[in-house]
């Protein structure tokens, strides 16, 4: 999306990458109840602040020997949710997603990042790296 057409749309973006360690590991179903309920607390967060969510949320997790991918769109029809992952899950990646309009960046990163909180005892979250859509990018590390 060019920085033109996210003005017009009056949307604010945001993606990160972290890598996950967790002791113990966590069972499939787990993991793919803990990242939905992350993009649930996002979407929740949004419409708190602005009525309704608009745009998505989206996490793809890769782990050794499976995906998960998860989007959330509409807080009424809830998570769309593709669990390819093998239980159990040791480590892996976790690629954390958005795209909100009424938000500006700093907004998005601020309630992804809150929200985020909540997996990091769980999963032992280092997060690699996050940017906005236009362009910039810097290595943050969280402890």
């Amino acid at each position: 999306m060019s920085d033109d057409s996210k003005e017009l749309a009056d949307a604010g973006t945001f993606g990160l990458r972290a890598e996950f360690h967790a002791h113990p590991a966590v069972g499939k179903e787990e993991m793919a109840s803990l990242v939905e309920g992350l993009l649930m607390a996002v979407g929740k967060r949004v419409t708190e602040e602005k009525g309704m969510l608009l745009g998505h949320v989206k996490a793809f997790v890769t782990a050794p020997d499976g995906t998960l991918k998860v989007n959330l769109i509409d807080m009424d029809l809830g998570t769309d949710t593709l669990n390819r992952l093998s239980s159990p899950v040791e480590k892996g990646e976790l690629k954390f997603m958005a795209a909100l309009v009424g938000l500006d960046d700093e907004e998005v990163e601020d309630i992804m990042e809150d929200c985020l909180e909540a997996l990091e005892d769980r999963l032992g979250l280092e997060i690699e790296e996050h940017e906005h859509d236009h362009g910039h990018d810097h290595d943050h590390e969280h402890h």
